[in-house]
């Protein structure tokens, strides 16, 4: 959804720095419902995106929705090379913004998600492998 999001012409950290974070959540709300109806396809959302209910109701309504989740541990060391693109991490403690994220988000994210699968320790291609088994096992496959 970020990439669409940049997309329509700007960058996020500069739609943050010009606009702000709720002129972001409005694209996104934007970005949500479009994909929500398109068919046959698996979108990679913002870990804010669960913060709007119109966001959740589209992805409930369009699919199945699958929770990665990691510790922080996990977390900070996959955000750490990414991290000037990440508005909300950019400045201060990186382990701090994401300890405080986690604590705010984590119960929305377990309470929307069809599936979690925890990412600690696991290559990407077992990752994937658990997800499609687990997607199978929902959807009866």
């Amino acid at each position: 959804m970020d990439e669409m999001i940049e997309a329509e012409g700007m960058k996020i950290s500069k739609i943050f720095e010009l606009h702000g974070e709720d002129h972001f959540r409005a694209l996104e709300e934007k970005i949500a419902i479009r994909v929500s109806n398109m068919t046959d396809k698996v979108v990679s959302t913002g870990g804010g995106a669960v913060l709007r209910e119109s966001n959740l109701k589209a992805m409930k309504a369009s699919g199945k929705i699958v929770y990665l989740n990691g510790s922080c541990e996990t977390l900070l060391r996959n955000l750490e090379a990414g991290r000037d693109h990440r508005p909300l991490l950019k400045e201060g403690s990186l382990e701090g913004k994401v300890k405080n994220l986690l604590s705010v988000r984590s119960d929305i994210y377990e309470s929307c998600a069809d599936i979690s699968i925890c990412t600690d320790r696991k290559r990407p291609y077992l990752i994937v492998d658990e997800v499609e088994s687990e997607l199978s096992k929902l959807l009866k496959l």
